[in-house]
């Protein structure tokens, strides 16, 4: 909880080890809502309304840019942050798509905590 507010951060990701990573980082301070799939995160999306979404963009089912895609027609509000090892034109897709940015694996944890308060505007949360 920061400044009494629980925010909700939704973390798009196939890879079960890379989810166990952001929720070391997150827990503390989110609320953490995982979707293995853009399949999932687009269904899940509507009941969870989360702050802000981290996406990886290559995923089996549907991946994130098309996930990104149909969360951003249903809520243009919504901020997308998207997560990849992905090839420069996949991250040009993603951010034409919608994304506020995309962060690029391996990434630097300062890198991800600073994203992170940029776009939730919250400047103290425990790591």
């Amino acid at each position: 909880m920061i400044g009494g507010k629980k925010y909700k951060i939704m973390v798009v990701e196939d890879d079960a080890d890379i989810v166990e990573v952001y929720k070391l980082l997150l827990k503390n301070s989110f609320e953490i809502v995982v979707a293995k799939n853009g399949k999932e995160a687009v269904e899940i999306y509507e009941l969870v309304k989360p702050d802000l979404i981290i996406m990886d963009i290559e995923m089996p089912v549907m991946n994130g840019i098309e996930a990104t895609r149909k969360i951003l027609e249903k809520d243009p509000n919504a901020v997308v942050i998207g997560v990849t090892v992905s090839s420069r034109s996949n991250i040009k897709k993603l951010i034409e798509t919608g994304a506020k940015e995309v962060l690029e694996k391996p990434f630097k944890k300062s890198s991800f905590i600073e994203t992170i308060r940029r776009y939730l505007r919250v400047e103290n949360f425990k790591v």
